[in-house]
């Protein structure tokens, strides 16, 4: 196909200089704001980002200042006036004060609540009360949004904003207080932030960023325009010179790389200060919790044992605070009671009564000496403390001795509440600090049911060495506030002189009526388990991008620049292209035209001249493309076009006929290509034409020489068709007749004369089969059909047909098959028995001594399909390498020696090879002259999913039973030992006599004797004496099977019965070998039974063989049956007639299919012997008829067995289909028909 030039010389040359960069800037601004548009987008982006992570941080403040508050110190608020009254309110307002002043970003903490008629109230907020922004107990929060009333009321967490209240604008954020015995909310905390606070952080973060995309986007813009600068002044220069180009390209890329190191920098960060987040707020929540259980948990616990029963024991308080002590982080756990001075000595009294001991109340001195508490209207001494050791000292010391001490007690006392002193010293003759945490117990609301207070102490050293060093990655101090929010540091880890002061976190948490800080910061393993991987990744890879960039970016415009150069050179080059092209199109004359819309011409070139004898002149507006067709053909060339301007798709080689300006009609081959424009409108066609007069015309010879070859192929194969059929007629007679004749009197000449031609006529016909069945191959009559079939038996049994020849010739024929073998497969059996049997026969005729061995086993297998390999070898007379490569042709024999004395077409390897390719497979050879063959193919074959074969068990008292197999050929022996091992026997082999005897003599000896004994009947040395010496090593107890090559008889029958009534043939069947064992032991339990129940001494018991050695003629009589032989050849008539009558058969004859109709409507037949080729009505018409509802038949489905001459492939098919029960091809012997009929009949 001739493609058009014009496309190429229709280039134009690209603009220059400022002409090139008339439009060139235009895209580079452009594309600069589209960087700038796509950087205000990431901004925007961004800042909705962290305006999300804000909110969830602001969340997260309000989880933290909620849990803070203990849902016990709430339960006694009811939300009212009346709460001013309660020291609980008090006490939780001057905690929210004070955490107020530590949250500098948060403009109002407040607690709310939920009534039932759907009403927000206030519990109280972090506003004093003498200030406007107060809110009472109880004032409802009527500017509550649907959303912030859904979360207070069902629990839920939320961040809303900015809205506006009487307050002002606010985010807020509200997170509930759930109260642990109801699993509902009690009371939802809620901070606000000021809205436009909130908007200038968001603004502060963006502008970092804002100021990043401007600063790339400046950039941009000023590298095009130094660049636009440099083109105008010099373009060529510029085009030579990438140098400046590629260096901008390399700064914008380290300045994109900077940003996105900072961003993800910044990302980073961030995430690994929510990782050191969820660290500390699970440890510092534990902390929080202890304190919490401190008050609520062990404190009440003492107070309530202290209630329950007056004047407490000492006894009785240790068994109660035994589970308290140790338990962190109280060090120390006690009980006070007050003693009024004036009652000193009597409580004293009263204190040996309780088993306290000597009670001395004390108090330390200036020099922290004891001396006796004076000063005081009431003591408070310790009673009862535990742990004892190293706290002996601290009985009967006056807690009230120190101010802060007194100070917390009578808080205590005075609120009814668990109050802490703050850090104090904790001993009175050491320098140990902590905090003492005082918990009143009155017996009754009456305050003067007070009974004592029950405290513990925390201190601060034994606190930080138990709960703060867990903390490996994180530092951690506590921190108590004063009423001015001025944090006193308590207690703290151990820090990292050089760790950075990131991701700080804060805990405050309320006790004791104090507000405690937990500050926790990152240790140096902390950020050394953290460190910033992504940063260097992205600055690594920011650079090795803007390398790559810059390097590509300054080849391609090294590359441009040449490409300009040789854009010019190239110019030149394209027009002496074009003269060459035109020169080309007139020697192969081939027109190059151009078509409007409508198809008429608008561009033709002179070649027209030439082919259509029309000049350019004459075609260009002035005809069409459709105006050259001739009438005749024009509609169909018109109707095609439109469809080609319809589908706008090109058109190639397209053979049509063209009236030349003279008249004549000529061919040509037209192609074509719609030219659709840059709006999508289609403007013309573009086309050739090419004539090929000589070229169709050479074509139209070829074909019709190809259809004469094709009806000589059909004539072939009608002739072998009818050749076939011809040929098996008289073959048919020969070897029927010569089968009668051998069954009557012969001398031994004339015995030898029916021999002879009973073999030659079995030769022909392996020859016509043969010839026959390549006639087949080269017609492509073969198909592959497959079907589920019995691989074993299919094998076994086709070693069997071939086992009679090979024996007639003193041959081994063997069939080793592994047990472990997949048996069911689907595939074509038919095709593949022929195969292995060309390949088994070429063995057999080519073997004078020896064996001849079949192994089938496994290249690969899965649960669906196998690859099983067959291999046929033998110790024939083998093939030099020089013959091996024509071994495989048709009608191919090594010398024509070997052809004399073996016979045959050469044809039998031919044939396998190619139906082993049909199936997928592929046939190798393996020989040396002199040395023997081995032939070798493997095929697929499809498991039969979900069935299993037959299984063949053996005899049960033969499990684990000793056998011996004699056979002088080693490979018998093996597979045969091979077999019998899978069924869990122990077998052993010997291949000589001498040695067998032996291993007999010896197990008997051993009292171990053989259970069985596997002989070769035909090897040499087995006669009568050899077999008594063999019969008296083994001992009686011996089953013995004897193994003979099927066919053959033994030297001596009454032998045979006597010591081997049970007989194996070779090559040996797994099913024959498990049924002649199960056959044997019966037998042999059977005789033993009656030797030792009924037969005198010295009689013969033994049994029949269980399956027939040899084929031997019966004289039972046959089954009386009508039989009906149609058959128009007389001497197939006669043939069938006295095989019939030699049978004890009766026939009727019908010479064709008219006849055997009327036979069929007077007589019932038990079976018809159908030939298929007939006058005036043939088998299968008849056959047909006979099934017909319609036909008045006495016996419509009588058994109807074609027999016929014809052989080729399908001709039984089309016999089945035609109504036909079996299939029988001529020539048939005797034993082929009386087995066949005796089927039937029996059937």
């Amino acid at each position: 196909m001739v493609q058009p030039a014009s496309p190429v010389l229709e280039l134009a040359n690209p603009p220059k200089g400022p002409e090139y960069w008339k439009y060139r800037p235009r895209m580079a601004y452009a594309l600069s704001m589209l960087v700038l548009a796509l950087g205000l987008v990431h901004v925007w982006r961004t800042m909705q980002e962290d305006d999300r992570v804000m909110r969830h941080a602001l969340l997260r403040q309000a989880r933290i200042l909620a849990a803070a508050i203990h849902p016990e110190d709430l339960k006694i608020l009811q939300g009212t006036v009346a709460d001013l009254a309660k020291p609980q309110h008090h006490r939780l307002k001057r905690q929210i004060e004070i955490l107020h002043r530590t949250q500098p970003n948060l403009r109002y903490i407040y607690l709310v609540g939920h009534r039932n008629n759907g009403e927000i109230f206030f519990f109280l907020d972090n506003a004093p009360a003498d200030t406007p922004d107060y809110v009472a107990p109880g004032t409802v929060y009527q500017d509550a949004s649907p959303t912030f009333r859904l979360a207070v009321s069902t629990g839920k967490e939320i961040t809303e904003g900015p809205l506006a209240d009487q307050w002002g604008n606010w985010i807020s954020a509200v997170t509930p207080i759930i109260n642990h015995s109801t699993g509902r909310p009690i009371a939802a905390l809620g901070i606000d932030v000021d809205a436009s606070h909130w908007q200038r952080q968001l603004l502060h973060q963006a502008t970092p960023r804002a100021l990043a995309v401007f600063t790339i986007w400046l950039f941009a813009l000023a590298a095009i325009a130094v660049i636009q600068r440099r083109y105008r002044l010099n373009p060529q220069e510029a085009d030579q010179s990438p140098t400046l180009i590629t260096a901008l390209i390399a700064i914008f890329g380290i300045m994109f790389t900077a940003y996105a190191c900072w961003h993800t920098y910044e990302k980073e960060k961030q995430e690994h200060a929510n990782s050191f987040y969820r660290l500390a707020e699970a440890q510092t929540g534990v902390i929080a919790r202890k304190f919490h259980a401190i008050a609520t948990t062990e404190l009440a616990g003492i107070a309530h044992f202290f209630t329950s029963r007056p004047d407490i024991r000492k006894d009785e308080f240790d068994r109660y605070i035994r589970y308290l002590i140790g338990k962190p982080p109280v060090s120390l756990w006690g009980w006070t009671e007050p003693v009024p001075a004036t009652e000193r000595d009597a409580f004293a009294s009263h204190a040996q009564q309780r088993d306290i001991g000597t009670l001395t109340i004390w108090e330390p001195g200036p020099n922290r000496e004891i001396r006796p508490a004076q000063g005081r209207d009431t003591f408070f001494p310790v009673l009862f403390y535990a742990p004892e050791n190293g706290n002996e000292r601290i009985l009967g010391a006056d807690l009230s001795s120190e101010a802060k001490r007194l100070r917390a007690i009578t808080d205590a006392i005075h609120s009814r509440l668990p109050t802490t002193t703050g850090p104090v010293g904790l001993g009175f003759n050491d320098r140990s600090r902590g905090m003492i945490i005082f918990s009143p117990v009155f017996a009754s609301d009456d305050p003067a049911s007070f009974r004592g207070i029950a405290f513990a102490t925390i201190n601060f050293a034994q606190f930080v060495n138990r709960e703060f060093r867990r903390s490996d990655m994180q530092h951690i101090s506590l921190h108590t506030l004063n009423d001015d929010a001025f944090p006193e540091l308590l207690c703290e880890s151990g820090k990292d002189p050089d760790c950075p002061d990131h991701h700080a976190f804060t805990r405050p948490f309320f006790a004791f009526g104090q507000v405690f800080l937990l500050n926790s910061h990152p240790n140096l393993s902390f950020f050394q388990a953290h460190p910033f991987r992504r940063v260097r990744g992205t600055l690594l890879t920011g650079l090795a991008l803007s390398l790559a960039l810059a390097i590509i970016c300054n080849l391609l415009l090294k590359r441009r620049a040449k490409l300009i150069a040789d854009m010019h050179a190239h110019t030149s080059a394209l027009s002496e292209t074009k003269l060459l092209f035109n020169q080309l199109a007139d020697q192969s004359r081939t027109v190059q035209w151009r078509c409007t819309p409508d198809g008429r011409f608008s561009e033709v070139n002179p070649v027209a001249q030439r082919v259509f004898g029309y000049s350019p002149d004459q075609l260009v507006g002035k005809m069409s493309i459709f105006d050259l067709n001739p009438e005749a053909g024009r509609e169909a060339f018109t109707a095609f076009m439109q469809s080609v301007l319809q589908q706008r798709e090109p058109f190639i080689d397209i053979i049509k006929s063209v009236q030349t300006a003279d008249g004549s009609v000529i061919k040509v081959s037209s192609s074509g290509t719609p030219i659709i424009n840059d709006d999508g409108q289609l403007t013309g066609i573009y086309g050739w034409d090419r004539d090929v007069t000589d070229r169709e015309e050479l074509a139209a010879k070829l074909l019709q020489s190809q259809r004469a070859a094709e009806a000589a192929n059909q004539a072939k194969s009608r002739f072998i068709t009818n050749m076939s059929h011809e040929i098996r007629t008289p073959i048919n007679g020969v070897i029927g007749f010569s089968d009668l004749l051998r069954g009557t009197p012969l001398n031994n000449e004339q015995r030898e004369y029916v021999d002879v031609i009973g073999s030659s006529s079995c030769q022909l016909l392996g020859l016509v089969n043969e010839l026959l069945d390549y006639a087949q191959l080269d017609a492509g009559g073969i198909k592959i059909v497959n079907h589920d079939f019995n691989l074993r038996i299919t094998v076994e049994d086709l070693c069997c047909q071939l086992a009679v020849n090979a024996h007639q010739k003193d041959l081994e024929l063997l069939c080793v098959i592994p047990p472990q073998l997949p048996q069911l497969v689907h595939g074509d059996e038919l095709h593949l028995q022929q195969a292995i049997l060309c390949l088994l026969d070429n063995a057999i005729k080519f073997t004078t001594q020896g064996e001849v061995v079949l192994t089938v086993s496994i290249d690969q297998e899965d649960d669906k399909n196998a690859i099983v390999r067959f291999t046929v070898s033998d110790s024939g007379i083998g093939i030099s390498p020089e013959h091996q490569k024509n071994i495989f042709e048709s009608f191919y024999q090594a010398d024509e020696s070997i052809k004399r004395r073996h016979g045959g077409a050469g044809l039998g390897l031919a044939i396998a090879k190619h139906l082993i390719g049909q199936m997928g497979g592929a046939l190798t050879i393996t020989s040396e002259a002199a040395c023997g063959s081995v032939f070798s193919f493997a095929i697929p074959l499809t498991k039969q999913g979900g069935a299993r074969p037959k299984f063949h068990p053996p005899p049960p008292e033969l499990v684990h039973a000793q056998v011996l197999v004699i056979d002088d050929n080693a490979k018998v022996c093996e597979y045969l030992q091979n077999c019998l091992a899978f069924k869990e026997l122990q077998p052993h082999r010997r291949s000589d006599l001498t040695s067998a005897m032996g291993m007999l003599q010896e197990a008997r000896e051993a009292h171990r004797p053989y259970s069985v004994l596997f002989l070769d009947l035909a090897m040499p040395g087995v006669d009568d004496d050899c077999v008594a010496a063999i019969r008296q090593a083994a001992g009686d107890s011996t089953i013995f099977v004897g193994m003979l090559p099927l066919g053959k008889r033994p030297n001596n029958d009454a032998m045979l019965r006597k010591f081997f009534p049970n007989i194996i043939t070779k090559p040996i069947r797994q099913k024959d070998l498990w049924h002649c064992l199960h056959s044997a032991v019966h037998n042999a339990t059977h005789a033993h039974a009656a030797v030792q129940n009924q037969a005198p001494e010295g009689t013969d018991q033994g049994s029949e063989p269980a399956a027939p050695l040899w084929h031997e003629t019966t004289d039972a009589a046959p089954p009386k049956a009508d039989i009906l032989l149609v058959e128009d050849h007389p001497v197939n008539q006669r043939v069938a007639l006295l095989i019939l009558e030699k049978a004890g058969y009766h026939a009727d004859l019908a010479n064709n299919g008219n006849e055997a109709l009327r036979f069929l409507t007077q007589k019932s037949y038990q079976l018809v012997l159908m030939d298929v080729q007939m006058p005036e009505m043939d088998g299968l018409e008849a056959t047909r008829r006979i099934r017909d509802a319609n036909f008045p038949a006495i016996n419509r489905d009588v058994p109807i067995v074609a027999i016929t001459a014809h052989a080729i492939h399908g001709y039984r098919e089309n016999c089945l289909a035609a109504g036909m029960n079996d299939f029988l091809t001529k020539p048939y012997t005797a034993g082929q028909l009386r087995k066949l009929i005796d089927h039937w009949l029996r059937k």
